[in-house]
């Protein structure tokens, strides 16, 4: 008989279709919680439309997203000093404060988040989808 290796980091697909905009948000802000807090208004709730494709491996993650604008948190997380994150802004724009001092993305612009510090930010865009 074999041996069976332990479970490792799953592939997780989020798209739209067959599923209420209620019901896409909750999966779609539990795909991000480890990493952000997800706030939204009970309107931006049902309207929500958004898709991620989370690729992780063991000490990486790779999700690109488009979703409805909303608001995403992150409080200061003292055992994250060495932990960042990386996010391209490809369609939308970003803006709130990082740490103690504002910041802006635009699209082809590049954030580098330091999870040791607070992060507040709205994703929007023109056309309705932010992208990143």
């Amino acid at each position: 008989m074999g041996s069976s290796l332990p479970p490792g980091p799953r592939r997780l697909r989020l798209k739209p279709e067959g599923c209420a905009p209620a019901d896409l948000f909750v999966k779609w802000r539990a795909a991000l919680s480890k990493v952000f807090e997800v706030r939204a208004t009970p309107p931006e709730i049902a309207a929500f439309r958004g898709e991620i494709d989370v690729h992780p491996s063991a000490r990486h993650v790779l999700s690109p997203s488009w979703h409805s604008p909303l608001p995403l948190i992150r409080r200061c997380a003292s055992g994250s000093r060495e932990r960042f994150a990386n996010l391209l802004q490809i369609d939308g724009s970003a803006t709130g404060l990082a740490g103690r001092g504002p910041m802006r993305a635009e699209p082809d612009d590049v954030l580098f988040v330091v999870l040791a510090q607070a992060l507040a930010m709205r994703q929007s865009a023109p056309e309705g989808f932010a992208r990143g």
